[in-house]
């Protein structure tokens, strides 16, 4: 969605006019002496109404420098800077080499993702004990934040990781027998 849009939806204008006359200097001595005009219970509507008029014109005096402002905050929410922050993105990806970045990840994704299902299939673990499993087999901090590093290492490790598959579905095998033996 739009800023502009989510801005609208989120900060509508009760919730605007609310905040101008809680941040707004102006509007609260309105609102103060407003209030002191209505507990005198002084039947002068004209001074009532004068302020109503001045409150009124300072809300349209500020009405668009909040909506301005709730806008920009909801645009700084799609920002790759806020994203990374946050830990939405890992990277901001230029686009002359997007191509080649979500190639990689898509890679390095399909491929770990076959190994998890494996590993998942083999033993009743998590996928992100699977996951540790997989970087448990030499995968430094470095290479594991690195997609291009990672297919070449689930390449060069295919042999081990296949190896460790077996050795996590017999240990869970041995497990499950341990256990039926404990039942007898």
């Amino acid at each position: 969605m739009e800023p502009t849009g989510i801005a609208e939806i989120k900060f509508r204008a009760k919730d605007q006019m609310a905040f101008m006359h809680s941040a707004d200097a102006q509007l609260q001595m309105l609102d103060a002496q407003l209030a002191d005009v209505q507990l005198a219970d002084i039947m002068d509507s004209d001074a009532e109404k004068e302020l109503k008029d001045q409150i009124a014109d300072r809300e349209a005096v500020l009405k668009p420098v909040y909506l301005q402002a709730a806008t920009e905050f909801c645009d700084l929410h799609d920002k790759t800077g806020r994203m990374k922050a946050v830990g939405v993105i890992r990277d901001a990806v230029e686009w002359e080499s997007s191509r080649e970045y979500f190639f990689k990840r898509a890679k390095r994704r399909m491929i770990e993702d076959e190994y998890i299902k494996q590993l998942t299939e083999a033993s009743p673990i998590s996928d992100k004990e699977a996951k540790d499993i997989l970087r448990a087999l030499g995968a430094n901090d470095e290479t594991w934040n690195n997609d291009a590093a990672m297919i070449d290492f689930y390449d060069s490790k295919k042999a081990d990781i296949e190896a460790k598959i077996d050795q996590v579905g017999d240990d869970a095998i041995r497990a499950k027998i341990e256990e039926l033996k404990a039942k007898l």
